[in-house]
């Protein structure tokens, strides 16, 4: 499931993810993401991940899709995780994307909030 969280305010998108994550979940999120990305250029981003279990094939394809095609629309991407196999998720999805990445624990959430929001 991917929830929409409230922080998302102009240019800034601000995401929960937790279970096993659907296309419908990516349908929803992507769009939101299609709409800034029309209205304000590049973006920053939040993605909290939590008790994640994965995705559906179509979800992950849908995923990638979205990363090829704005490889160059984001500026910055804070993940914050509840494992620390997401620190390694977080140096790989670098190789698809020119933003700047960075992995925070669960705990650092307002730390994480504050670097993604920073110009």
């Amino acid at each position: 499931m991917i929830e929409i969280l409230d922080n998302t305010i102009n240019d800034f998108i601000a995401v929960k993810a937790s279970g096993k994550l659907t296309k419908k979940d990516y349908e929803d999120m992507l769009s939101l993401a299609e709409e800034k990305t029309r209205q304000y250029g590049k973006t920053n981003w939040y993605m909290e991940i939590v008790d994640f279990k994965g995705w559906e094939f179509d979800a992950a394809v849908e995923d990638l899709k979205f990363d090829i095609e704005h490889y160059d629309d984001i500026k910055r991407i804070a993940m914050v995780g509840d494992n620390k196999w997401q620190h390694w998720g977080a140096v790989a999805s670098k190789l698809f994307t020119r933003a700047k990445v960075e992995y925070f624990d669960v705990s650092e959430k307002d730390k994480a909030l504050t670097w993604a929001k920073a110009v």
